[in-house]
């Protein structure tokens, strides 16, 4: 189940006693197995990103109202064996540059160029804990990260989801829907549609 949550910044290391820490704070995508509190996880949000005066500007998308991938919370082990995976599928295969030079990221599963406006994936190694801040009064779980992010490109956290129910629903750039060799070669820098699909050979 798909879990979004608050980010921590730079909480205090002590816990309210009174909370409940064994707390089920999500349940894997992949295994289906509860995640606890202050168990160490990988999250997994969306973005994209824009080149601005101040230098590139990392937006992460929300799910309300749009269709993109709900925030997810995977226990350390799944995520492991799919980032495993991923890196095994890029293996001896040429990253995809843009021929304009427009990358303003690089994927740092396959090498790939993101280039502005080009949702992808945001994985951070870190834990779910009780947030200091109380809103209303009503205690909150926020996730605190324990590592720099890394980005995955869209190609690769669509092979995730082939695999996974990720509840990821943006493939493309600016809404014009791809086909799997399409995302790959990012068709949708070059043309206003994919031509890979049947429907838009003609």
């Amino acid at each position: 189940m798909a879990q979004s949550l608050v980010y921590a910044d730079e909480e205090e290391d002590d816990e309210e006693e009174l909370l409940d820490d064994q707390q089920v704070a999500a349940f894997c995508p992949s295994c289906g197995d509860e995640i606890r509190l202050t168990e160490e996880v990988f999250h997994i949000a969306f973005a994209r990103a824009y080149q601005t005066a101040n230098g590139v500007e990392i937006q992460e998308l929300k799910p309300d109202g749009q269709p993109v991938g709900v925030p997810c919370i995977y226990c350390f082990e799944c995520w492991e064996n799919h980032e495993e995976n991923l890196r095994d599928n890029c293996e001896d295969v040429p990253p995809i540059q843009d021929v304009y030079d427009h990358g303003l990221l690089e994927c740092d599963i396959c090498q790939s160029d993101i280039c502005e406006g080009e949702t992808f994936a945001i994985e951070t190694f870190g834990e779910v804990r009780w947030s200091k801040r109380c809103p209303n009064g009503t205690a909150t779980m926020a996730f605190e990260h324990l590592s720099q992010s890394v980005h995955i490109c869209i190609d690769c956290i669509s092979n995730v989801e082939e695999d996974d129910e990720f509840q990821l629903e943006v493939y493309d750039y600016d809404g014009q829907d791809t086909c799997a060799v399409g995302r790959h070669l990012r068709c949708w820098r070059d043309r206003s549609r994919c031509i890979h699909c049947p429907n838009n050979k003609k």
